[in-house]
Formats: structure tokens, C-alpha cells, sequence
């Protein structure tokens, strides 16, 4: 029987150590293909990008969950999906709209 402490020891022994989960939308099959397909369809724009105006919209959620899961994984494996803490709407939050553009 061992204790919670020689475990830890051990694991930290091999390389795996207590991190924040990398957060990240959660997106659908459907919602990954129709990116990876824009983006092979404009993969050859080299001028045209320099007249796009990006833009971009957050909303930030205050009031909700601000606990952040915690993983155990070895470094450089944070875009592991067993490392992603994926994030859905919650509930009891008040939004807050922020919107900024950039261009070249």
C-alpha cells in the first residue's frame, strides 16, 4: 500500500507533474472540417490577406465557474485531448461584449 506522497514522488520521478488543463472551445466534427476547408481554399492568398481587416469578438462570462481543472501530464503535452478542459456555456454568468479590429 502506498502513500498519496510516494505516489506523487514517483510520478514526478518520471516526468509527470500538476499543470492547469489547457482550455479550449469545444468544437464539432462539423465545425473542423468547414474550418480545415476555408482555410485550404484561401491557403494561396499572399496580397489579398494584406487588404483583410480582422476583426474579432470576445465575450467574457463573469460570475460563472472560475475553477480550473488540474491534470497530471508529462511537459509539451498540453494540446493532449486528455489534457483539455473543454468549455460550454454555463449558466448564472452576466456576458460582457468586447470587439477590436486590426489591418496591415
Amino acid at each position: 500500500k502506498y502513500s498519496v506522497r510516494t505516489l506523487e514522488r514517483r510520478l514526478k520521478q518520471r516526468g509527470y507533474f500538476r499543470y492547469t488543463a489547457y482550455q479550449k472551445p469545444y468544437l464539432t466534427k462539423a465545425q473542423i472540417i468547414a474550418r480545415y476547408l476555408w482555410a485550404m481554399a484561401y491557403i494561396f492568398w499572399y496580397t489579398e490577406w494584406l487588404k483583410v481587416l480582422w476583426s474579432d469578438k470576445v465575450t467574457f462570462l463573469i460570475g460563472g465557474r472560475t475553477a480550473k481543472e488540474k491534470v497530471t501530464r508529462k511537459r509539451g503535452e498540453c494540446h493532449c485531448e486528455t489534457c483539455i478542459q473543454y468549455q460550454l456555456h454555463r449558466g448564472h454568468t452576466i456576458p460582457v461584449n468586447i470587439w477590436g479590429a486590426i489591418g496591415y
